[in-house]
C-alpha cells in the first residue's frame, strides 16, 4: 500500500524579489515499510522536495501537482489537519540534531510534547524506555539535560526517540549523518536501520554519501536541477551508466 504518493510535483518559491521553480515534475511513492533513498548534488532539490511533502514553505511558495498522502493531497489541507501529520504520519530529523532541539527546553520536555496522548503521570516513564531503546545508557540524566551540553551524536539518538515518539510510519532524515565522525556516524546508521526494520516503519533517506544507499535503502532516487534523473533498486546504483549518476559516484570514491 501506498503511503505517500507524489504526482507530477512541480514547486516555485518566492524570494522577495521573483518567483524560482525549484521543483519540475516530480513523481514517485513510497510504501508500507519501504526505505527509498534521495541522492543528488547539493541544490538537487532533495531538501526542498522533503519540506514541500511536509508543507514547510507553504507560504512562499506555489505548488502544481499533488503530494498524496493516505490517498489525501496535503497540498489542499489546512493548517490542523497538516499539524496533525507532521506529529502522528510524518516524522523528519534534521540535518544539525543539535540546532534543531530547543536550547531552552530540557530533552524530557521535548519528548514528553510528543507524548500528549498519555496520561501525564505516564510521559516520562515512556520517555526513559524510549532512550533505552535507542541505546543511551544513562536516559535520566539525559532526559534532564539540556541539549547544549550533550554531544552531536547524542542529540541524534535523542532525536530517533523522538522519531518513536511520534509513532510516525514515515520518516524523513535529511543528511543524518553529516556531522559525525566515523564511528560514530556507522553506530547512528546501523541504529537507525533496527529501529526501523523492527517498527516497520517506512524512510525516506535524504543523503550527498551514494556509499550508504545500498546498506540503507531499497530503492534510490537521483536527483538533478529539481528533477528526477534516475530511479533504480538501491542495489543497482553502482551499475548505472549514465554520466551524472557516474559523476557522482565517482565524487565519493575520491573522498
Amino acid at each position: 500500500m501506498k503511503l505517500l504518493d507524489v504526482r507530477h510535483l512541480s514547486m516555485w518559491i518566492h524570494d522577495g524579489q521573483e518567483e524560482k521553480q525549484i521543483l519540475n515534475d516530480v513523481t514517485f511513492s513510497v510504501d508500507e515499510n519501504e526505505s527509498v533513498a534521495i541522492v543528488g548534488e547539493s541544490g538537487s532539490g532533495k531538501s526542498q522536495l522533503m519540506r514541500a511533502i511536509l508543507q514547510l514553505q507553504r507560504n512562499k511558495s506555489r505548488f502544481s501537482g499533488e503530494i498524496l498522502w493516505k490517498g489525501n493531497d496535503v497540498c489542499k489541507m489546512k493548517e490542523d489537519a497538516l499539524c496533525s501529520i507532521r506529529y502522528h504520519g510524518i516524522a523528519m530529523m534534521m540535518q544539525e540534531p543539535k540546532m534543531s532541539l530547543d536550547p531552552l527546553f530540557t530533552v524530557g520536555y521535548q519528548m514528553k510534547e510528543c507524548l500528549m496522548k498519555l496520561p501525564k503521570q505516564m510521559r516520562e516513564q515512556q520517555c526513559l524506555s524510549l532512550l533505552k531503546q535507542v541505546k543511551i545508557s544513562d536516559p535520566k540524566r539525559i532526559l534532564h539535560s539540556y541539549p547544549h551540553v550533550l554531544s552531536i551524536g547524542m542529540c541524534q539518538r535523542v532525536w530517533m526517540a523522538m522519531l518513536l515518539a511520534s509513532e510516525a510510519q514515515l520518516w524523513i532524515t535529511d543528511e543524518p549523518t553529516s556531522s559525525l565522525d566515523v564511528c560514530v556516524q556507522a553506530e547512528i546508521l546501523e541504529l537507525l536501520n533496527e529501529l526501523r526494520t523492527k517498527t516497520k516503519r517506512s524512510l525516506i533517506f535524504i543523503t550527498h554519501d551514494l556509499r550508504l544507499v545500498p546498506t540503507m535503502c531499497d530503492r534510490v532516487i537521483v536527483m538533478k536541477k529539481g528533477n528526477i534523473h534516475l530511479e533504480c533498486d538501491a542495489k543497482m546504483l553502482y551499475q548505472q551508466s549514465d554520466s551524472y549518476t557516474k559523476s557522482l559516484l565517482e565524487l565519493e570514491k575520491d573522498k
